[in-house]
């Protein structure tokens, strides 16, 4: 089990567990957390900005960048699938388009 500190060592926040071969987390805002503060090793990704508004109503969880400069959205579901996929693409060609 891995826990962060938070608030001065007053509060430990339970990010994940460890069960059956697979990292389970509780919710997917700690999903994003956990990903935000191990962008770097996790992904070889810069950390931007989480959240970022992408066009009315869409956001997505996190923007990076790579070391060659090129932009990285991270979109981040608990449970996977191809909705996160179709999910990308929308903000992608949000992002190219300008709408």
């Amino acid at each position: 089990m891995t826990a962060i500190n938070t608030n001065n060592n007053k509060k430990k926040i339970i990010m994940l567990r460890y069960f059956k071969e697979k990292f389970l987390f509780k919710s997917e805002a700690l999903l994003e957390k956990f990903t935000w503060l191990h962008l770097k090793p996790l992904l070889n990704l810069e950390p931007i900005k989480r959240q970022l508004s992408i066009d009315k109503g869409n956001r997505s969880d996190i923007l990076g960048v790579t070391n060659l400069g090129q932009l990285a959205l991270v979109e981040l579901k608990k449970g996977g699938g191809k909705d996160s996929i179709d999910q990308l693409i929308r903000y992608r060609n949000s992002l190219m388009t300008g709408v």
